[in-house]
């Protein structure tokens, strides 16, 4: 067999990789063409540590991103959520910020079927990942802190003249089935959250001085 050149070697590795761990094989003849194993690590464990590291590095990410569900749901439950949505969707961004965009999608489509409607506990992930997602949205988009300040002409208004306003892009409005004002203040506090109660609930996350509302 020719040996492969380096850039496709790279590629290779690359594509095996970023596969993630749920696609190895515990015999995997083109791993063994091309990557030399020992008695103590076979070639197909050379290459699985690697993808294993990725899809860990990963799940840091969507921990980093999800603080508050991961609290709220537990460790081992926030897991196999993650790694259900990582093992359906794979990244394909350069940017790991795009990494949970689709994860409250996800869970709305994978929660229990029938839906018992909303408000109830199997819908609550979902919605929470939502808001969280809304938070990492608005901390990242363009805000007003640099905008050039202006008063609000408040005579204008009285006069009835032609006034136009605009939602900056660090805004985001959410209409939800759960009210996460208890939960928001309990991690803020470090503590423990509790199960917030089903309530419809209306939410408009912005960012501020740099501080994200």
């Amino acid at each position: 067999m020719n040996q492969p050149d380096l850039a496709s070697l790279q590629a290779w590795m690359q594509q095996r990789v970023t596969a993630g761990n749920w696609a190895a094989t515990a015999d995997d003849a083109e791993i063994r063409a091309i990557v030399v194993g020992s008695t103590n690590l076979s070639a197909e464990r050379r290459v699985g540590i690697y993808a294993t590291s990725y899809v860990m590095r990963l799940a840091e990410c969507m921990r980093a991103e999800f603080p508050i569900l991961r609290a709220l749901l537990g460790e081992q439950v926030f897991n196999l959520f993650v790694g259900g949505y990582l093992s359906a969707a794979p990244p394909d961004s350069y940017s790991l910020y795009h990494l949970g965009a689709g994860f409250a999608d996800y869970l709305e489509a994978t929660r229990p079927k029938p839906h018992t409607g909303p408000g109830t506990p199997e819908a609550l992930p979902a919605s929470l990942a939502r808001l969280e997602r809304a938070m990492a949205e608005a901390e990242r988009a363009e805000g007003v802190e640099a905008w050039p300040g202006r008063a609000f002409d408040l005579l204008a208004v009285l006069e009835g003249r032609e006034i136009r306003c605009r939602v900056p892009p660090s805004v985001r409005l959410l209409h939800l089935d759960f009210d996460f004002s208890e939960v928001l203040a309990a991690m803020r506090a470090e503590r423990q959250p509790k199960l917030p109660p089903a309530r419809n609930t209306l939410i408009a996350v912005a960012r501020n001085d740099y501080r994200v509302r």
